[in-house]
């Protein structure tokens, strides 16, 4: 509600096509990260920055400056914790895919920057399949952990869900901005394969907490069709979708 009202103040114009998301960007901007309070303020800092980040990789048309984005967005407010490295991670994709589109764009005048954009997507892979080893971790404890009461571990289990299913799209968008700058590589595309397989296993276990557990896994498996590799992993992946679909009162809001 908080974001939605955001958004009427903003420009009452758009009242009728709310973006949550368009929300959380001016909520961040208007606030900024300077003096935080305590630590409710931090998470509420840090659950609108992923919103921003994770709608990124989806839709990059955001009003941001690069630096607007370097100091609201990519500021290391928390490296310590999975979901901080894996924020920080993908805050870091939206550059990296605009500056390759300019280096493939211009062609041979931006020689010079292929190879340096390839170490840096090469690096942040290699920081992203680290996350992903231990996202898949902390799944299986939180999966086998018997002293907490049932509802609290569901709840656990189901982020634990949608957090590493992010995290393997983090890599399969890594891997396709490497295979674009440097060339077909069939290690890069049997891992994103593997990636794209990830994502699906995940979404099949989140439709136990249908709807709002496993809505999420819609934007998830466009990524696993983007990574899957053989046409029959394809048609499986596209045939997938309406199980995780939102229904409310009889409407499909995903129309």
């Amino acid at each position: 509600m908080v974001l939605m009202i955001t958004q009427l103040f903003v420009d009452p114009a758009l009242s009728s096509k709310i973006s949550h998301v368009e929300g959380a960007a001016r909520l961040l901007k208007s606030r900024t990260t300077i003096g935080l309070a305590n630590g409710f303020e931090k998470a509420l800092l840090m659950s609108l920055r992923g919103s921003v980040v994770a709608e990124v990789l989806l839709n990059d048309d955001h009003d941001y400056t690069r630096q607007q984005w370097d100091t609201l967005v990519q500021q290391r407010i928390d490296v310590t914790s999975n979901h901080g490295r894996l924020i920080q991670c993908l805050a870091q994709v939206s550059s990296l895919m605009k500056r390759s589109k300019a280096a493939l764009r211009f062609g041979e005048s931006s020689v010079l920057c292929v190879p340096e954009l390839v170490l840096e997507t090469n690096d942040l892979r290699e920081q992203c399949k680290t996350i992903i080893g231990r996202f898949q971790d902390c799944l299986q404890t939180c999966h086998n952990e018997k002293s907490v009461p049932v509802e609290s571990r569901y709840h656990v289990h189901a982020r634990q869900l949608r957090l590493t299913a992010l995290a393997f799209a983090t890599g399969i968008i890594l891997n396709c901005i490497v295979q674009a700058l440097n060339g077909d590589n069939i290690g890069i595309r049997r891992e994103s394969s593997h990636f794209s397989d990830g994502i699906v296993k995940l979404a099949e276990m989140s439709l136990q907490y249908r709807p709002l557990g496993s809505m999420l896994f819609l934007s998830n498996l466009t990524f696993a069709w983007m990574g899957a590799s053989g046409h029959q992993r394809i048609d499986e992946i596209k045939s997938m979708p309406s199980p995780y679909e939102p229904v409310c009162l009889g409407h499909n809001f995903t129309n």
